[in-house]
């Protein structure tokens, strides 16, 4: 759970034992203003799955327990719900059995955070969360997803799945979006045709090229600027050595090369799975995804 009474790096904190509980509550409880029609619980959980021990699931149980009970002696009639991990298995590995919390009665409802683009997964997950609570106690939070729908969160989302692959360190994300999307946009009438765009930037101490690829949806792009007039729903994004551009030029000469023949174009815009994309990348030369 977080409390940010504390200092930034101590923030989560679990009361053990009835007494601690009991203060915390009340300090919380002292702290909302009167005329709320309702409060909802956030980060009553623990911060990684390796904490969530059942020890520690219980105490947090406990917790909503004696959260809920205070605060329906103290303002009846308010409604209370919690902000939960979006299905039963992903909550429990963060210690939160928010089934119970329903069953018990200890809250009103639940808000699984089921944030996806796909609509496809939301009714899987609504679907998990409707075996263990009843549809009245349910009400799903929504992502818009909106940073996602711009070059800079289409960048930063393709360059951390590559830094993940690529064992990186996450400390030079920031740095790494902001090179690449200053390149981007200085090259866009150079960087974007066809319906695809390739930003791309430098790295020291790189051994190797990096590249990564984004596809948007189906039926949706954006709009970069691009050369041709096109909407953008095709991303290579490229990490290459500050110090040696010969493999990005290699790689780069050749991805051009794609983009001037209708066979390849068609199937660029085809690429569904990984194996369609790492086929693409075979041809195009030797690189990590």
């Amino acid at each position: 759970m977080v409390s940010h009474s504390l200092p930034k790096q101590s923030q989560w904190t679990i009361p053990h034992g009835g007494e601690a509980r009991g203060r915390r509550v009340q300090e919380l409880l002292d702290s909302i203003p009167q005329g709320v029609a309702g409060v909802q619980l956030d980060y009553v959980r623990m911060p990684s799955a390796e904490e969530a021990t059942a020890g520690n699931m219980e105490d947090i149980s406990l917790f909503v327990r004696t959260f809920s009970r205070m605060f329906r002696r103290a303002r009846p009639g308010c409604a209370l719900s919690a902000a939960v991990f979006p299905t039963p298995e992903a909550a429990a590995k963060r210690g939160q059995d928010w089934p119970r919390w329903v069953r018990e009665g200890w809250v009103d409802f639940v808000s699984p955070m089921i944030y996806t683009e796909s609509p496809i997964a939301f009714k899987r997950d609504l679907a998990l969360c409707k075996e263990a609570a009843p549809a009245s106690a349910l009400v799903p939070g929504i992502a818009a997803c909106a940073d996602e729908a711009s070059p800079e969160g289409i960048v930063r989302r393709i360059l951390k799945a590559v830094f993940e692959k690529g064992g990186m360190s996450m400390d030079k994300l920031d740095a790494m979006v902001s090179t690449v999307l200053a390149h981007f946009e200085r090259d866009v009438n150079f960087s974007a045709v066809h319906g695809i765009a390739i930003p791309h930037g430098y790295m020291s101490g790189l051994e190797k090229m990096l590249v990564g690829i984004g596809i948007l949806r189906q039926g949706h792009s954006i709009d970069v600027n691009a050369i041709d007039g096109s909407r953008t729903h095709i991303f290579f994004v490229i990490v290459c050595s500050s110090s040696d551009h010969t493999e990005y030029r290699q790689f780069l000469t050749r991805l051009c090369r794609c983009l001037t023949s209708e066979d390849m174009l068609a199937r660029i815009a085809s690429i569904s799975t990984r194996d369609d994309m790492e086929a693409l990348l075979d041809i195009l030369g030797d690189t990590e995804e």
